[in-house]
């Protein structure tokens, strides 16, 4: 497999099993295919079966357990500063990166997500030069949907202080290649 520029890992599993406690630095997508998985996240649990996607944002402490041998999903784990410098959506970038969504956030689906998930899966796959373009296009349909299907999310935007912070990272992402300085920077955003 080739390494996408924001995809640290995707694959598709089968099979029962337990998982312990993890916290990732990337945000964890799960599309069901078959069967079901329960998710604990502090004291709430919930299920996940066929045809739901789950959006685990970077840094929520979770654990799974899945005993039911049908049990299949896709997993993708997307590196979520590498997917900000590349996509200025502030909303799509404080859910993936758990920014005011501190839980794993679900949405029912129908087969045209596994179609997606095959898609991804064969453009991960590929050596073509518009790869990247096209797993960008299709994850943040993904997460769009999610969006879509929580309209809670909607509303998910940042306050002044998240925006400047934003606004410098992604100063810094642009003009890494220079020697920036610490007084440039503060001197552009004041």
């Amino acid at each position: 497999n080739r390494r996408m520029s924001f995809i640290e890992s995707f694959d598709f599993y089968r099979g029962a099993g337990s998982f312990p406690l993890q916290r990732h630095i990337d945000c964890e997508i799960i599309y069901v295919t078959d069967g079901s998985i329960e998710i604990s996240y502090g004291k709430e649990k919930l299920t996940l079966s066929k045809n739901q996607l789950c959006l685990i944002p970077s840094g929520v402490p979770h654990r799974s357990f899945a005993s039911d041998e049908r049990y299949s999903r896709y997993v993708m784990f997307v590196n979520t500063w590498k997917f900000s410098s590349a996509y200025s959506s502030v909303r799509l970038q404080n859910l993936i990166s758990g920014i005011g969504v501190y839980r794993p956030v679900t949405a029912d689906c129908g087969e045209d997500i596994h179609e997606i998930f095959e898609r991804i899966k064969n453009e991960y796959q590929s050596n073509s030069t518009l790869s990247d373009d096209m797993i960008y296009s299709l994850v943040i349909g993904l997460l769009v949907r999610i969006v879509v299907n929580n309209p809670e999310l909607e509303s998910l935007g940042v306050n002044e202080a998240q925006s400047l912070v934003m606004n410098i990272r992604s100063y810094i992402q642009q003009n890494c290649s220079s020697q920036l300085k610490m007084s440039k920077v503060a001197e552009r955003f004041y």
